[in-house]
C-alpha cells in the first residue's frame, strides 16, 4: 500500500506533493532502520541470536517514548531503573551545593 493510497482512505479528496510523500517515505525508512539496529544490539548484549519483541518494545519505550501495549512482565526489568537512583542523584546534589556553598564562603561572597 502507497502512501497516496493511505492518505485517499483516511482523507478522502486531500493530495500530498511528491517531494513530501518522497521526505516521509524517508523518514519511515530511518526509523525502521534505527529501530532494528538498536533492538539487534540489545540483543546481541542479551547473548541471543534472535530479535524477539521485548528488545523492539524496550528501545520504543527508552528512546522514542512510546508505550507499546502488552504484559508487563515480560523480561524488561533489567533495563528499567534503579529504586536506589533517586538517592544517589540526592546524594550528588547535596554534595555539589556542599562544594559551592564551601567556595562562595572561601571567597568572602554573603549571599
Amino acid at each position: 500500500m502507497s502512501l497516496q493510497e493511505l492518505l485517499s482512505k483516511s482523507a478522502p479528496g486531500e493530495q500530498i506533493d511528491s517531494a513530501v510523500e518522497d521526505f516521509l517515505l524517508d523518514l519511515a525508512d530511518d526509523f525502521v532502520d534505527s529501530v532494528t539496529s538498536f533492538a539487534c544490539k540489545l540483543a546481541a548484549h542479551r547473548r541471543s541470536d534472535s530479535l524477539q519483541i521485548k528488545d523492539i518494545k524496550a528501545h520504543l519505550e527508552r528512546c522514542w517514548n512510546l508505550a507499546l501495549p502488552g504484559p508487563e512482565g515480560d523480561g524488561l526489568q533489567e533495563l528499567k531503573r534503579r529504586a536506589d537512583a533517586h538517592s544517589h542523584k540526592r546524594r550528588k546534589y547535596d554534595l555539589r551545593r556542599a562544594g559551592n556553598l564551601n567556595r562562595a564562603s572561601a571567597q568572602g561572597d554573603d549571599c
